[in-house]
């Protein structure tokens, strides 16, 4: 499981590392399978203090919305600055 938080009032606006804890996650369920362990769920939770999400992020959260090997989930806080 991998945690990311973005804090800022921009919101999710990059996804380079997100994609490199689901390439290591990835690196990580290969070994899994080499061991024959049976299944290995990768799990990236990305929580936002703010519901700002670039299109990048958006594709990406489509791209893994029914991929049964690895779950991205988004969260918000929904605060609203002024």
């Amino acid at each position: 499981m991998e945690l990311k938080f973005c804090r800022g009032k921009e919101g999710v606006t990059s996804c380079k590392g997100i994609i490199n804890d689901i390439n290591k996650i990835k690196e990580l369920q290969k070994i899994a399978k080499k061991n024959n362990q049976e299944y290995t769920i990768g799990i990236v939770v990305v929580f936002s203090k703010v519901d700002k999400k670039s299109n990048d992020f958006e594709m990406l959260l489509q791209e893994y919305k029914d991929n049964n090997e690895i779950q991205l989930v988004y969260c918000t806080g929904d605060v609203i600055f002024e």
